[in-house]
C-alpha cells in the first residue's frame, strides 16, 4: 500500500500546494480527492487526501482504521518564515519516539498547525518496489530496518566522476562542461561534501550530516522523503554509514583496494 496524505482545509492540492509542501516529487501521479471528515489526529477537520498512482480514489481510505497518522510539519528557517525547507520537514509523533524526527521542529513549530498527515498502514507497509522510481541511479543494495533491499546511488567515485546524469554546457569562462541535472543537483553536492569531510582526519563527517546524505540518497531512487523514511524506521547509524560509503564512492574505492591487495603474486616473495 503506498502513502497517504491529509492535507487539511483544501478540497484540491494543486500543483503548487504539493511543490510547497516538498510532495510533488514524492508522489509523482498524483490521486486525490476531497474528504469531509479527516483522520483523528487532525480533529476531524475537512480537507484533501492525496495519493501516488492512478487507482482507487485515496478518499475511499480515509475511515480505514488501520491506518496510522502522523502530523507533519514544515520546518522554520528564521523570522518571517512560516517554511524553511518544505522538501525535509519534521515528524511529531510524541507517542512513538522511533517517528519523531533527530532534527525536532523548535518549541514555535511544535505549536503550530501541521502541514499535512502521513498515513500509512503499519502492518502492511510501502515495500521497496511500491515505491522505487522509474528510473533509479545504478548502486548497491541494503537492507534497511524493515528487512527489505533499497537500491542505494552511487552519486560519484572517489576521484570526482559523476555517477548521476549530467547536463552538457558551458562554464562562465566558455569551456565545455558537465552538471548534474537538477533533480540530482543536491545529491551530487551533498555526496561532494561528504566525501571531503570522510577523507579528511581533522574533520570528519558529522551525523547530521551523514543522515541528510543517505535520507537524500534514498529519496533518489524512491518517492520518498524524510517523514516517510522516518516512518518506517528504514535507517541506523549503521546503515546511514554504510549508505554514505557507498554514495561518495568510497565503497567502490575499498572493494578495489581490497582487490588489488589480494591478488595472487601481489605479495611478498618466498
Amino acid at each position: 500500500m503506498q502513502f497517504l496524505y491529509f492535507i487539511p482545509n483544501i478540497v484540491h492540492a494543486s500543483g503548487a500546494v504539493l511543490a510547497a509542501l516538498g510532495l510533488d516529487a514524492r508522489l509523482g501521479t498524483v490521486a486525490q480527492g476531497p474528504v469531509d471528515k479527516g483522520p483523528a489526529p487532525s480533529g476531524g477537520a475537512g480537507g484533501c487526501l492525496a495519493a501516488s498512482g492512478q487507482g482507487d480514489p485515496p478518499a475511499m481510505h480515509a475511515a480505514d482504521e488501520r491506518l496510522r497518522w502522523v502530523p507533519v510539519f514544515a520546518r522554520p528557517s528564521g523570522a518571517g518564515s512560516a517554511v524553511a525547507s518544505p522538501s525535509s520537514p519534521a515528524v511529531a509523533s510524541p507517542s512513538s519516539p522511533a517517528v519523531a524526527s533527530p532534527s525536532s521542529p523548535d518549541a514555535s513549530a511544535a505549536n503550530a498547525a501541521p502541514a499535512y498527515y502521513l498515513g500509512w498502514r503499519p502492518d502492511e507497509p510501502p515495500t521497496a518496489d511500491e515505491l522505487a522510481r522509474p528510473r533509479p541511479i545504478p548502486g548497491r543494495t541494503v537492507t534497511l530496518g524493515d528487512g527489505g533491499e533499497w537500491l542505494t546511488p552511487v552519486a560519484r567515485s572517489v576521484d570526482g566522476r559523476f555517477g548521476v546524469d549530467v547536463t552538457y554546457g558551458l562554464d562562465a569562462d566558455g569551456r565545455e562542461a558537465m552538471t548534474p541535472v537538477a533533480r540530482h543537483r543536491r545529491l551530487w553536492e551533498l555526496a561532494s561534501e561528504a566525501a571531503t569531510a570522510y577523507l579528511d582526519p581533522d574533520r570528519g563527517l558529522g551525523h547530521a550530516e551523514a543522515l541528510e546524505l543517505a535520507i537524500e540518497a534514498l529519496a533518489a531512487n524512491y518517492r520518498l522523503g524524510r517523514p516517510e523514511i522516518l516512518a518506517l524506521g528504514l535507517l541506523a547509524s549503521d546503515t546511514v554509514l554504510e549508505i554514505v560509503r557507498i554514495v561518495t564512492g568510497i565503497a567502490d574505492a575499498l572493494d578495489g583496494d581490497a582487490k588489488k591487495n589480494s591478488t595472487p603474486g601481489s605479495g611478498p616473495p618466498d
